[in-house]
């Protein structure tokens, strides 16, 4: 099982935190494409939507890695 060694307190958390990035990327975007005549509100609106997908990628790849860092140290206890 993938989650098996993080508490569920802590992967609800990094899931949620990813899930709220996305979310907000996608509702930025979708305003900055439908968004108002003005050029400056629509840049502000996808420069954010980049932001914050990149920062539900991020929270997904530090999820990732630490949990196979975790993993790598639980075998070497093993071991």
């Amino acid at each position: 099982m993938p989650n098996e060694g993080d508490p569920p307190a802590r992967r609800f958390a990094a899931t949620s935190f990813a899930g709220l990035f996305a979310l907000t990327a996608v509702v930025l975007a979708v305003l900055a494409g439908v968004g108002s005549d003005d050029t400056e509100t629509t840049v502000y609106c996808a420069a954010a939507a980049l932001l914050f997908a990149l920062l539900a990628l991020g929270t997904a790849v530090e999820r990732v890695v630490v949990r196979r860092r975790a993993r790598r140290a639980d075998d070497r206890a093993d071991s």
